[in-house]
C-alpha cells in the first residue's frame, strides 16, 4: 500500500470522538433535514447546510437564502440562532430561531430549536406566531 494512502487512512480512523460541547465540533454533521458543515472557531461556531436549502410555500415572490447557524460558547453552553434572509420586491426580513445545544456526546449534538418562520409581510416585516421548540439530534459524519 502506498505510504501516503496509509497515513491518510490512519488519520481518518484516529479522529477524536466528541464527548463534550467544549470539544472541537468542526466537521460534517447529519441534521434532521440536511447535512451541515460546522466551523469551530473556539468561542464562536458557524454552520452552513451542504444540501439544497429551500423553503416550501405558496408565495412565489418570496425568495429565501440558505439558512446559517451562529453559535457562541458561554458559561451556560452553546447558544445562538438559525438565521435566514427573505426578500420580496426589494424588501427583506431576517428570520431568527433560537438554538441551544443541550448536550454533545458520542459524536451527537442535541439541539433545542424551532422552525424558522417565513414572514407574512415584508417592509415592514410581520411574522406568524412562533413555532414550538423541538429536539433535534445531529450525528457527526467525519
Amino acid at each position: 500500500m502506498n505510504r501516503a494512502v496509509l497515513l491518510i487512512a490512519i488519520g481518518a480512523c484516529s479522529r477524536t470522538t466528541i464527548t463534550t460541547c467544549a470539544d472541537d465540533l468542526h466537521g460534517t454533521w447529519q441534521g434532521r433535514d440536511a447535512r451541515w458543515i460546522l466551523i469551530d472557531n473556539g468561542a464562536a461556531l458557524e454552520g452552513y447546510p451542504l444540501d439544497p436549502d429551500v423553503t416550501e410555500g405558496s408565495d412565489r415572490d418570496l425568495v429565501a437564502a440558505p439558512r446559517a447557524l451562529d453559535l457562541t460558547r458561554a458559561v451556560h453552553g452553546l447558544t445562538g440562532n438559525f438565521v435566514r434572509r427573505f426578500e420580496r420586491r426589494g424588501g427583506n426580513c431576517e428570520a431568527r430561531s433560537p438554538v441551544h445545544i443541550e448536550s454533545c456526546h458520542d459524536d451527537t449534538l442535541e439541539l433545542v430549536t424551532s422552525e424558522l418562520p417565513a414572514p407574512i409581510e415584508v417592509a415592514p416585516c410581520r411574522w406568524p406566531v412562533a413555532a414550538l421548540t423541538h429536539l433535534e439530534r445531529w450525528r457527526r459524519l467525519n
